[in-house]
């Protein structure tokens, strides 16, 4: 799938349920820019010099932009979801001024002690190397509340 094609965000009326994610399934695709604001907030919030627009990102910042694809990427959700954790690998750094595309699988869906444990698989490409360039991969694990 290339940066032209995407598969956006999941949305709908009312908010995910538990039942609704499609296990094994792609769910989502989410693109955010690496600008020069979210540079100056990063090194405004963590110190350090900014980085320019060209120059490489911090991988933080990568981080960030994947959580705000994770967050955008599915919507609505119901009050009272709790972020378990999330593991990650890092392919490289991108630059300020990268478009970062985040696409998200439903890995696996597990009801442990009650509650109800989502598995997201997240991918996340440079769109300036025409969606290949891997930047990071891993799983984002959620407590689904509904």
């Amino acid at each position: 799938m290339s940066g032209t094609d995407l598969m956006g965000p999941a949305l709908k009326d009312t908010p995910w349920t538990f039942a609704e994610f499609p296990e094994g399934e792609p769910m989502a695709e989410v693109a955010v820019e690496l600008n020069n604001e979210r540079a100056a907030l990063w090194a405004g919030l963590y110190g350090g010099p900014q980085a320019q627009p060209g120059e490489p990102a911090p991988r933080g910042l990568a981080v960030a932009a994947m959580m705000e694809a994770y967050i955008r990427a599915i919507q609505p959700r119901p009050p009272g979801n709790v972020h378990a954790g999330q593991t990650l690998t890092f392919f490289g750094k991108p630059k300020v001024g990268a478009v970062l595309t985040a696409r998200f699988t439903v890995v696996k869906k597990e009801l442990k002690k009650d509650r109800r444990w989502l598995t997201l698989g997240v991918e996340m490409f440079d769109a300036e190397s025409g969606g290949d360039a891997k930047v990071l991969s891993g799983e984002i694990l959620s407590i689904w509340a509904a």
